[in-house]
């Protein structure tokens, strides 16, 4: 008996989440439009840094967890803005929002000054472009494989945001006990994990770069050093 009160608390809202899914994958690609904002997310992030490192925050293990928290919060506003534009031109009264959410999902889918003389870092210094090139692929691996994680997940992720945001509005007291976390709850149920784990990874990287090799400042150092040592 709790299963089938359990399915009937759930099946509404993944019917109304398919439903959204349909629509937005009818009107556009939601990939496409979520590797946008992860785009304009990273320059924000990248803008952040670089306006920290003008300020004389030279140290990256501090700058890049403050500018991949800034990028954090313009990924909020930027899908807060998507949101906006995401049913433009649809009336979202009662009525028709109910007929909009019945549309026929089967056939939309048919269509640092730190002490570096210690014996520990003599093998870096020995390898030093390897030891660069490596820490520069995973932070560039870290950025593909977080982005891509989001990427797919986008069209279900934005379905739930829409959901949230809108139509659940007027459709979510037909969902027996459904509890509502707002869209920012959304966001941070399905982002909050792959942003920690980026911020882990390249705060401990940047403090490895700089502990090692306390003249390099930026990514754009990092890359610089790699392409001198290959020459």
């Amino acid at each position: 008996m709790k299963k089938i009160n359990k399915e009937k608390i759930e099946n509404p809202k993944i019917k109304q989440l398919d439903q959204i899914k349909a629509i937005l994958l009818k009107r556009g690609n939601p990939r496409f439009q979520m590797f946008v904002i992860l785009s304009a997310t990273f320059i924000c992030a990248t803008l952040c840094s670089i306006s920290l490192l003008n300020f004389g925050i030279t140290k990256m293990f501090i700058r890049y967890p403050l500018a991949i928290l800034t990028g954090y919060l313009s990924f909020f506003l930027f899908l807060r803005i998507w949101v906006f534009f995401a049913f433009k031109g649809i009336n979202l009264h009662p009525d028709e929002s109910i007929n909009i959410l019945r549309i026929d999902s089967n056939k939309l889918y048919g269509n640092s000054d730190i002490n570096v003389s210690s014996a520990p870092y003599d093998f870096i210094f020995e390898h030093e472009q390897t030891f660069l090139m490596i820490l520069f692929l995973i932070l560039a691996l870290s950025i593909l494989v977080i982005f891509g994680y989001v990427i797919f997940i986008s069209p279900l992720f934005l379905s739930e945001l829409v959901l949230e945001s809108f139509a659940m509005t007027f459709v979510y007291k037909k969902i027996q006990n459904y509890q509502r976390i707002g869209w920012y709850g959304v966001v941070l149920k399905n982002t909050i994990m792959p942003f920690l784990i980026l911020l882990a990874i390249f705060t401990f990287i940047a403090f490895i770069i700089q502990s090692a090799l306390p003249e390099i400042k930026s990514m754009g150092d990092l890359i610089n050093s790699i392409n001198s040592n290959s020459q």
